[in-house]
Formats: structure tokens, sequence, C-alpha cells
């Protein structure tokens, strides 16, 4: 499955391309599908300061930021109540998606190179191991927000339905972010590239299982919003702007064929 989603997707620079069509001769077809943007050298300063401020709350994060090192996912599972012992086929999707969009992640991470905070300035001092590859975007804060989206679409459907156990999934993944923030190994915009990212992600993943729509293009403009816990708990509106995406190829049967049987296994167990 890793190997079928792989071949689909690509990174060049600071942009995803997913594959669109087949050309000439089965030559596959590139279109873009989310670029995200670097630190500008007049946000330094703001984002250095935004970080510092955040260090005051590391006395009362500090166990949540210790636990969601290396696994955060048991925090997803006991919001909606689900297990890898209760529910090993929907957990195992979920890993599978994690190792996907961390492949993609750790691309970008290694082609842009941006440097950590503590690189930035002597001021920040991180209050764990900080990692040796690049800043943005955020692992943490794409695979929290994709993982948000994908049990969001399983477990509760349409987004109205249980829309506070949406909000609950959708602020978890914005507190897991900022954590890192409060860590002081990312900078805020290191977690805004890498919610929008994930959010992205999550759509590609639904409509490669359930044969539905590509998301359309989103540029992440870099605009200089407050962003605190990435703000409000919403889904930002530019995600829904854009050209069209691209339709073909955007199915994957290997994938359609795990989500209908977690959608199955939710079913037997009440959800």
């Amino acid at each position: 499955m890793l190997s079928d989603l792989s071949w689909r997707f690509r990174v060049k620079g600071a942009c995803l391309y997913a594959a669109s069509s087949f050309g000439a001769q089965e030559e596959l077809n590139f279109q873009p599908s989310i670029k995200l943007f670097l630190m500008k050298p007049e946000w330094q300063d703001e984002q250095i300061d935004k970080v510092l401020r955040a260090a005051i709350e590391r006395e009362d994060r500090l166990p949540e930021i210790l636990s969601q090192a290396d696994d955060f996912m048991p925090f997803f599972y006991s919001v909606v109540g689900i297990h890898p012992e209760v529910a090993p086929i929907t957990c195992a999707m979920l890993v599978i998606a994690q190792r996907w969009a961390t492949m993609l992640v750790m691309a970008f991470k290694h082609q842009l190179a941006a440097r950590r905070p503590h690189v930035t300035s002597s001021r920040i001092l991180p209050v764990i191991d900080t990692p040796a590859h690049g800043s943005l975007p955020s692992g943490h804060a794409t695979v929290s927000a994709m993982v948000s989206a994908l049990l969001s679409r399983l477990v509760y459907g349409a987004p109205t339905r249980r829309a506070d156990k949406v909000m609950q999934l959708n602020r978890l993944a914005r507190r897991i972010a900022f954590n890192r923030v409060v860590a002081g190994v990312h900078f805020p915009i290191d977690s805004r590239a890498g919610h929008a990212l994930g959010l992205q992600l999550a759509a590609h993943f639904v409509g490669l299982a359930t044969d539905g729509d590509a998301p359309t293009f989103f540029e992440e403009g870099g605009d200089k919003q407050e962003l605190r816990e990435l703000g409000a708990p919403n889904r930002p509106p530019a995600l829904n702007r854009g050209v069209a995406a691209p339709q073909e190829p955007r199915h994957s049967p290997l994938l359609a064929t795990m989500w209908r049987a977690s959608e199955r296994e939710l079913t037997r167990l009440g959800f």
C-alpha cells in the first residue's frame, strides 16, 4: 500500500505534486497539489519572539511534550474510543497513512533545509532533543492534522455529525503542533505549513480510497495572521479555493479495499 501511494506523489522544492494522468507511452503527468512557503527575513524576529513567549508554558505542557515526542496516536484513540486491539484494521490503515505522510514530510524537510529555532537564535534553548533535519514543515503538525481529518471522516462521517468530537480532534491536532513550538524545536510557521499539508494529504487519502475528487491546488501564502495553537480550529478557507486539481489517476483499489474494511469494522463496533 505504501508503494501504491508513493508513486502517485512527488516533492520538488516547496511543492507537492500529484499524479494527474498518463501521457504518451504511459508516462505519468504530475500537477501541483500544495505549495508551502519559507521564512521571510522580515518575519524572523517575530517568529523567534513567538517561540520565546511559548516557552512560558513548558512547565505545564512538559509531560505532554515528552509523551508525544515519538507517538501521539494514543491521544487520538482516547478521543474516539478505539484501540489497535479493538479496531486493528482502522489503526493499521492510520499507521500506513502516517508512514506515507512522514516520507513526504522528510522529502520537504531535506529539500527546503529550513533552520531550526535554536540555530536561528542562541536565545532559544529547546527542552527536548532537536532532530538534525530541516524544520519546515513540522512533521507532528502534518501527521496530527491528517490523522484528525481521517478519523473525523471515518468515525463521524459528515462534519455536522458529532461536531463536538470533530472539534475535539481538531483541537488536539493543533495542540500537538503547538507543543513542538513550546518545546523550542519548531517555529509557528512550521506548524502552519505542516497543518495545511496534513489537511491536503488527508483529502488525497480519502479521494484515493473512495474514488472521490482530488483536493484543489492550495498555495500557502504565509500571511502574518496570529498563530497560537494555529488559530481558530476550522479548516482554512483557502484550502477550498484554487484551480481544478488532477482527476486521474485518482483511485487506489488497495486503499479502497482497506477503507471499506475499516468502515465495516467501525460499524460492527457501533460507530
